[in-house]
């Protein structure tokens, strides 16, 4: 058993730039019992030139000689080599406040949490010096059953997340988006909450995710460098606790309730109706006390290879087909590596 408290898992796949800021976000923590460990989905050399340059004795680097084309791989991975009390996971594009860890591991040392969820800002685009400009942030109240018909970032991102290992492992692996309809991240959520783990929303704002660097454009390329989260990191490391909180306070003016869209792009979504009959607080409800998944059931097969290759390719820039691994194999693999 490891000597620190929490493990950080970073799913990562050559986005070294990135990366690095992430990284950082993590070195700057006020909690300092933590590892970090960094699950590459078959990354170039790029990545490993990363964690050396860091040189941090507390991040350690596992490249995945398999590529998933997602994170559910890497998350797995992570999860099955901690051997912490607690873990956190943190996406390769975004960023901590240096008291995310603290206030997460303080509220969950009292006993009564085995999941707990900060609220997130969402950025979009770069103002003139290079600072991101906000878009909005988490509602300060949450319930966990509105997961299951709200839309995605209700919950997103990851990198909000610090749960028991042992409550995680009960809930078992990542599902691979082309297994299922649903993204990842609300089936694993969804799958907490019928493992009935005590789940509390927080209302502390300690995450930042920029929602312009998680699709692939001509003007945004996959590899893109984080300026403006290495400014914000600097910003973090020197600032007075109350020149955080006028940030803060700023977001969290930016309240949405992520609802889920009738329209996208000034287009009727065609699915916007299927999904609220599918999905919707009486089906939620039906989910908690039965296990089963009316969106996912009536779903099944509809979208999920078609959509799991139009993901890949506004997430990563690849258009070819990406040949998914098989986790638990992946595990033993790990395991007997590390």
């Amino acid at each position: 058993m490891s000597q620190n408290t929490i493990t950080v898992i970073v799913a990562t796949y050559n986005r070294p730039l990135m990366l690095e800021q992430a990284l950082i976000s993590v070195i700057n923590q006020t909690y300092t019992s933590w590892t970090c460990l960094v699950i590459g989905d078959c990354c170039d050399g790029r990545t490993g030139d990363v964690i050396k340059k860091l040189d941090h004795p507390s991040i350690k680097y596992y490249n995945n000689p398999n590529r998933f084309g997602e994170q559910s791989g890497g998350n797995s991975i992570g999860l099955a080599l901690a051997d912490t009390e607690f873990v956190a996971y943190l996406n390769h594009d975004d960023i901590w406040t240096p008291d995310h860890l603290e206030k997460g591991i303080k509220c969950m040392a009292k006993g009564k949490v085995d999941f707990y969820i900060s609220r997130a800002i969402f950025t979009k685009r770069l103002d003139e010096s290079g600072m991101p400009i906000l878009k909005n942030c988490h509602p300060r109240k949450r319930k966990p059953y509105k997961a299951f018909y709200k839309y995605h970032l209700y919950i997103e991102p990851v990198s909000s997340w610090i749960l028991k290992t042992a409550a995680a492992e009960k809930v078992g692996n990542w599902s691979l988006r082309s297994q299922i309809t649903r993204y990842p991240i609300n089936d694993f959520f969804n799958r907490c909450v019928k493992a009935q783990l005590k789940i509390h929303f927080s209302e502390n704002i300690t995450c930042i995710a920029g929602i312009f660097h998680h699709v692939t454009t001509a003007a945004i390329p996959y590899d893109h460098p984080g300026n403006e989260f290495k400014i914000l990191n600097d910003h973090y490391k020197s600032m007075l606790e109350e020149n955080k909180s006028n940030f803060i306070q700023e977001a969290s003016l930016r309240e949405s309730d992520f609802k889920s869209r009738l329209t996208q792009n000034g287009k009727i979504r065609w699915d916007w109706f299927l999904n609220l009959i599918l999905a919707n607080p009486i089906t939620a409800t039906f989910y908690k006390f039965t296990g089963i998944d009316t969106y996912e059931f009536f779903r099944k097969g509809i979208t999920r290879t078609k959509s799991n290759k139009i993901n890949v390719s506004k997430r990563t820039g690849e258009t070819h087909a990406i040949i998914q691994g098989d986790i638990e194999q992946a595990i033993e693999v790990a395991k007997n590596k590390i």
